[in-house]
């Protein structure tokens, strides 16, 4: 299954889980939640984030290490600092920023895996919707 984050209407909590859509409305199954089938959250639409598959700078096992769409993310490529936001283009996930060439670098071009686990080399600052 896919992976999503969003925010919470009632709480304004991130939730991280499984999206459905359910009688129009987008909510996610909380999947830190040991009762699955009942921690439910309506989340706010403009918020929904998909996982991107790849963690920040090797940290394993936190949510807080994953980058989702529309995170906020610091980068040290080709010896400058780069501020961007995770996007979907080119086919692929992307962070975004005016300071790179052609304005984003894909994420595989950057990332770095041991058959297992996927990260880049970079700091996650927020997200767009905090």
């Amino acid at each position: 299954m896919i992976k999503f984050k969003g925010k919470c209407i009632d709480t304004g909590d991130w939730i991280y889980g499984y999206l459905v859509k359910q009688f129009g409305k987008f909510k996610i199954y909380d999947d830190t939640k040991e009762d699955f089938g009942n921690w439910i959250y309506e989340v706010e639409p403009e918020t929904i984030g998909q996982f991107s598959g790849v963690h920040v700078s090797g940290v394993h096992d936190k949510d807080d290490s994953e980058i989702y769409k529309n995170d906020v993310v610091r980068l040290e490529h080709e010896g400058n600092t780069h501020y961007g936001v995770v996007e979907f283009g080119a086919g692929s996930f992307i962070l975004a920023a005016d300071s790179l060439p052609d304005g984003y670098i894909t994420l595989f071009d950057i990332t770095e895996c041991d058959r297992e686990y996927y990260w880049i080399n970079a700091e996650k600052i927020g997200n767009v919707h905090d």
